[in-house]
């Protein structure tokens, strides 16, 4: 039972040797360098997207702003200055 365990031991350490090696081979593959540029061309991509995305609400809320104070003076000028004028005119009668 102690030589099974102990050949076990041996080749758990044969094993971990071999895929550190695949390992340090795969990080310093071109394959490598190549996902970590596709995830960077992606991560950029998304950057740009948020940033594209924060500057068209920017320009809805300045619309919508605008729109606003329009509205503000439709009601304010316009709204009011039918309402005084039928008042004062039913107040001439």
């Amino acid at each position: 039972e102690q030589m099974i365990q102990t050949h076990r031991l041996q080749l758990s350490n044969e094993e971990r040797d071999a895929k550190t090696a695949a390992l340090y081979e795969f990080i310093t593959s071109e394959r490598c360098h190549q996902i970590f540029e596709h995830f960077d061309t992606l991560t950029s991509g998304l950057l740009d997207l948020d940033v594209g995305e924060k500057e068209q609400h920017k320009r809805n809320w300045k619309k919508r702003g605008q729109l606003i104070k329009k509205v503000e003076r439709v009601i304010q000028v316009q709204l009011r200055d039918e309402i005084d004028r039928i008042i004062e005119d039913g107040a001439e009668t």
